[in-house]
C-alpha cells in the first residue's frame, strides 16, 4: 500500500507493508487520512508510530534508516524487441520513488514488529558488506 507524500511530486510515495487483507474493489477515501502518523508509541526502547485501519490500531516502524544510501522504487518491466538465443531481453524502469518504507503490525504484536525490523536492518548491513 502506498501513500502520496504531501508537498512532493506525485512520483514520490510512502509504502507500508500491512498485516491486513483489505477487500476494497472500489474507490475509497478511508486511506487518505488514516496514515498521518500523528501518534507516537514507545515500546521496548523503540519508537513506533500508530495509525488506524478499519478501526484497528496498526503500529509502524521504518525499515530503511533515514541516514541510509538505500533507495526503493516501484518498477515496470518492459520487453525489448531483441532476442538473443531465444532469451527475450527485458528492461526494468523505475516509475515511482518510495521515500519511506514501513513495516506494520497489529497492536499487541509489537515484539514481532521490532524483531522483523531488526532482521531486515541486519540484512541491509550484510548486503552492504557483501556488495560494498
Amino acid at each position: 500500500m502506498t501513500k502520496d507524500t504531501p508537498l512532493e511530486t506525485s512520483n514520490k510515495h510512502e509504502a507500508y507493508f500491512i498485516p491486513a487483507n483489505v477487500n476494497k474493489s472500489f474507490t475509497t477515501t478511508e486511506f487518505q487520512h488514516n496514515f498521518n502518523q500523528n501518534e507516537s508509541v514507545s515500546f521496548a526502547n523503540e519508537t513506533l508510530t500508530a495509525n488506524y485501519l478499519t478501526g484497528k490500531k496498526i503500529l509502524n516502524q521504518s525499515i530503511i534508516p533515514s541516514d541510509s544510501n538505500f533507495k526503493a522504487y516501484v518498477t515496470q518491466q518492459a520487453q525489448d524487441n531483441q532476442e538473443t538465443t531465444n532469451i527475450k531481453l527485458t528492461s526494468i524502469t523505475p516509475i515511482k520513488t518510495i521515500t519511506k518504507l514501513y513495516l506494520s503490525e497489529r497492536e499487541g504484536n509489537e515484539y514481532v514488529l521490532i524483531d522483523e525490523v531488526k532482521k531486515f536492518k541486519e540484512f541491509l548491513d550484510l548486503n552492504s558488506i557483501i556488495h560494498g
